[in-house]
Parts: structure tokens; sequence; C-alpha cells
């Protein structure tokens, strides 16, 4: 079955202190305290499949690890991106984290700066637990759209 997936505008310049001005994204230290004041602890339901994803300390500092303009504006409508993702499969968990019995995959779609961007996004399932936390993301570019394809995109948010 084929599943639509919404494309989401990102708007980087919600990324902002407490003052109202930008933070800088180049920054990782001053990126790390906006995502846990934005997002820790905070749960996002994704459409799909109904999933509870709740955003945690330890995944988003490690999600920083990524690096790259676009790759970190995503942050600035991630949980948006969550909520409209769709799910694809799963990955079996490893020997390093014996409490994570899986991780699952999303996938969603970014626009950012007028280019389209495919974000795939990682939750931990840990043993015995149903919903998960999110891990962390990864964009890729997407070059090839067929130009109707735009044309006909779903309404952007």
């Amino acid at each position: 079955m084929d599943k639509q997936v919404k494309i989401i505008r990102i708007d980087a310049s919600k990324i902002m202190d407490a003052n109202g001005n930008p933070i800088n994204i180049t920054s990782a230290s001053a990126l790390r305290q906006w995502l846990i004041k934005q997002y820790s602890g905070r749960e996002v339901v994704v459409k799909d499949n109904g999933k509870k994803v709740r955003f945690i300390r330890k995944g988003l500092q490690d999600s920083i690890k990524r690096r790259g303009t676009e790759q970190r504006q995503v942050y600035a409508e991630l949980d948006n991106l969550l909520e409209n993702s769709v799910y694809y499969g799963n990955e079996s968990g490893d020997a390093r984290h014996p409490y994570i019995e899986r991780q699952d995959i999303y996938y969603a779609i970014a626009e950012i700066g007028g280019s389209i961007f495919g974000v795939r996004i990682k939750v931990d399932i840990e043993k015995g637990v149903e919903n998960g936390t999110y891990k962390d993301h990864k964009i890729i570019r997407i070059d090839d759209l067929a130009e109707t394809t735009l044309k006909n995109r779903p309404p952007r948010t």
C-alpha cells in the first residue's frame, strides 16, 4: 500500500532563544541547549500508526553529532515531521544496547529553502515497551523528483 507523505516546510527562524534572538545552529552547545529546552519530555503521536514517541535528553544530544546546515534546520519542525511521518519498518537492536529491542524507522519529507529532503527518523523501542524514544534523524536531498510530482504535492504546513 502506498502512503502519501505530507511535505513539511522548515522555518529555521523558529530556532531562537527566550529573548527572540536566533540561535547559532553551527554551535553544537547552543543548539543542544535549545533542543533540550524545546523538546525534552515532549511526546508526539505518529498519525500513520498511532505510536507515541517521546523526546528525551540522550536522543536529542546524540542527534547533534550529525552536521550540516539543513540537517540542523530540521530541528525547527522535528515534532511536526515525526507526527506526519510514515512507518517504514524496523531494525533489530544490537549487542551494544541490550535493552533496545529494535529501532523503528519513519520517513518524512521536508522543504528547506526551496529544496526537498527525505528525512529518516529512528526511534528506539526498549524491550517490553510498546512506544519509543527519538534516537536521531538523517536527511537526504531529493534531486530527481519529477516536476509533475512537485506540482501535485499535498499542502505544506
